[in-house]
């Protein structure tokens, strides 16, 4: 079972959109000037939303657990002469400041661990974003087809025994879980955005866009 830096050094086993999510795009181009706010993205992958951010003038930050992602992400804006601003981290433990970001994506990342794993990232993003910061990502919900499939760690976790991703714990949420994830914030938008593939099975996640408010010590 490959890791995530191998999934990366080979492009084959984990295509990555050139283009940037639209709903991504789309909550960040709702900040308020100015547009050099710094973002971070989590999980930044190949950097293709750092990309995006770059050219939009916003002053993007990138972290992620495979060194092979974050040399395709160096690449990727180098190519444009874009600043590269990129760490290798955990998301349950970001190298930054508290009240450091803007706003926090992170795309498809999550909920890859157990739920105090996923706890942790959010609470995370929480820290190092300023007060009424944006927080912008995806949850995994129990809606998709490989829901219950694997082998089980603890309520609503299992480990994919298939495909790219086996060996790696997915946590999964209904909307119920998904907002006491989510506590700590406002939560300004909830959706599932899902898709049926070429086999009939359907892919089903949770899309958020939430504010940071000033959380209790």
């Amino acid at each position: 079972m490959p890791t995530w830096d191998e999934l990366y050094a080979d492009p084959a086993l984990l295509p990555v959109p050139d283009e940037p999510e639209s709903f991504v795009t789309r909550a960040l181009e709702a900040l308020p000037a100015p547009r050099s706010t710094s973002v971070l993205d989590v999980g930044c992958g190949a950097g293709r939303h750092l990309l995006w951010l770059e050219r939009q003038g916003f002053t993007a930050f990138g972290t992620d657990r495979a060194p092979n992602g974050l040399g395709r992400t160096r690449e990727l804006l180098r190519r444009e002469e874009r600043e590269v601003r990129v760490t290798l981290a955990d998301m349950g433990a970001l190298p930054f400041a508290s009240g450091s970001f803007g706003a926090v994506i992170a795309h498809h990342v999550l909920y890859h661990g157990v739920a105090a794993d996923v706890l942790r990232a959010i609470r995370e993003a929480g820290r190092v974003l300023h007060d009424e910061g944006l927080f912008v990502g995806t949850l995994l919900s129990t809606r998709t087809w490989k829901y219950g499939e694997g082998r089980r760690l603890e309520s609503s976790t299992y480990v994919q025994e298939r495909g790219p991703e086996a060996g790696v714990a997915h946590h999964y949420c209904d909307e119920a879980g998904a907002r006491a994830l989510l506590h700590g914030f406002d939560v300004d938008g909830l959706a599932l955005d899902e898709f049926s593939d070429d086999d009939g099975n359907r892919h089903s996640h949770w899309r958020f866009v939430a504010t940071r408010r000033p959380w209790s010590t």
